[in-house]
């Protein structure tokens, strides 16, 4: 059975030991974070805090899905699923769209406030840092969201995951990247007509929402069906009491408003990205106006910190790049046999296992990532023969390093687009215009070499070196020689 809301999700990760419960009392300046950050770094569970200074009654889920196991665990796969089966569970469902249904009553709106009763710091929101801030900036209550909005003239309707940063009781600002679904519409249709965009930021509901909206889908395609799709039943919405959107019905809370385009960009920052760099520059982005606040009784707070790897955005933008990476290359005909994004290279590498039936296959498969709309952020790509696990960071390095030459198999593309906001080793000059570079590795033994001539790799299970029956023997004995399975 789908989980129909995210407290569904937290009682299965208390099931599975995947969610540490910390009743000690903890404070939402910076705390929190601090505990949050080292956690994910351990690669720990998720976290649920119960006693939060200043907020009584509050509960906050920290980390909600930031390992492998907590991702399988969303999609009610078993909890030790590879990731290969994971990715083929995710690709299998996804094929499979489910529009979602309209409900007149939903939990999200079982309490109301608006007016002057609209507070955005009654939340318990964890600061992110100080840097010489007040306390209660570099509070992002938009960090494991679904921030929605609608196209005005197709009627399309995108869940993205976009930084929010509290500025005062009753606005936001909204991470708005022109290159970025939510910024073509804002940009390119409602800021010219001069008609603010409606806006709703949905926290909680079923660990899938957030999951979908972490995840980079082709324009035009509605998360609500994708995540209808994962949970094999239609994701049940809502209408928004003071905007014409829809949300998920079963969230914890709901902010509803608009997305100014009166008034001027606001600075927002400093902050951390995805590639777990925090600049301490400030970029200017539009401003969110919260109308209306609904929310369940007694809501629960989820939230993502950002940081070094490997966390949320690692992990849930890795499975979406490799997946739409592996979709693109077999439409392309090419042999490839997996495609993995190492959620601990920030997005910033992607690994690729081909067969190599002609020549020159590593250049075709990186000029197909490269050119992808999200080449701008995998900027590195591997190529390997298939008989490396690339999901093994022991395996795919070790054929990076040994069947690599360097004057003939690394191929630098200069002045490639980068996305500008997570490519730390861009300058000031090209964060801004997004001008840099793209690698290609090809770490494939040579197609001209003969069988005779191709040394293969020393590993306990190849049959070209011990018999298959000796192999078998010790894998099914293992235990038996005193080790642990």
């Amino acid at each position: 059975m789908p989980y129909h809301n995210f407290r569904e999700y937290v009682e299965r990760l208390k099931e599975t030991g995947d969610l540490v419960v910390v009743d000690r009392q903890v404070s939402t300046d910076m705390e929190m974070s601090v505990i949050t950050r080292r956690n994910c770094q351990r690669q720990g569970p998720a976290q649920l805090f119960t006693d939060i200074k200043g907020y009584p009654g509050w509960d906050v889920v920290m980390t909600p899905i930031g390992t492998w196991r907590r991702y399988a665990i969303s999609l009610e796969m078993d909890p030790d699923s590879h990731f290969n089966e994971i990715m083929a569970e995710y690709n299998k469902r996804k094929e499979n769209p489910i529009k979602p249904v309209l409900v007149k009553n939903a939990p999200c709106q079982e309490n109301v406030i608006t007016g002057d009763n609209i507070d955005l710091f009654s939340f318990p929101v964890p600061s992110e840092g100080h840097a010489g801030l007040d306390s209660r900036q570099a509070r992002n209550i938009g960090t494991w969201n679904s921030a929605i909005c609608k196209d005005p003239d197709s009627g399309w309707v995108n869940y993205g995951n976009y930084r929010s940063m509290i500025l005062d009781k009753t606005s936001t600002t909204v991470f708005t990247s022109p290159a970025q679904h939510i910024g073509m519409m804002y940009y390119e249709k409602y800021k010219p007509a001069g008609k603010p965009m409606p806006f709703a930021i949905a926290i909680g509901g079923s660990p899938l929402t957030g999951l979908i909206a972490s995840t980079s889908l082709p324009a035009g395609v509605s998360e609500p069906d994708i995540i209808g799709a994962l949970q094999k039943e239609p994701l049940e919405l809502v209408k928004c009491t003071s905007i014409d959107l829809e949300v998920p019905a079963n969230s914890e809370i709901i902010l509803e408003g608009e997305l100014s385009v009166d008034e001027p960009l606001a600075d927002e920052g400093p902050s951390t990205n995805y590639a777990g760099y925090r600049s301490k520059l400030f970029f200017k982005h539009p401003v969110f106006k919260v109308k209306t606040i609904t929310h369940r009784n007694n809501p629960l707070f989820i939230s993502s910190i950002l940081g070094l790897p490997v966390c949320e955005s690692t992990i849930v933008a890795g499975m979406g790049m490799s997946s739409e990476y592996l979709r693109i290359l077999k439409e392309n005909g090419l042999p490839v046999t997996s495609v993995y994004v190492p959620p601990e290279g920030g997005l910033h590498i992607v690994v690729v296992a081909t067969k190599t039936p002609y020549p020159n296959i590593a250049s075709r498969i990186g000029a197909t990532i490269l050119g992808h709309k999200m080449g701008a952020l995998s900027t590195k790509v591997v190529v390997v023969n298939d008989d490396i696990d690339i999901t093994n960071l022991n395996e795919w390095f070790h054929a990076f390093c040994t069947r690599l030459d360097p004057a003939e198999d690394i191929a630098v593309n200069k002045h490639a687009f980068n996305y500008p906001y997570g490519t730390s080793y861009l300058g000031p000059e090209q964060r801004v215009s997004g001008d840099g570079s793209n690698v290609v590795f090809d770490a494939t033994i040579p197609h001209s070499w003969k069988p005779e001539e191709t040394p293969y790799r020393h590993s306990w299970d190849n049959p070209n070196i011990y018999t298959p029956e000796v192999i078998e023997k010790v894998r099914n004995n293992w235990d038996k020689y005193g080790f642990e399975k």
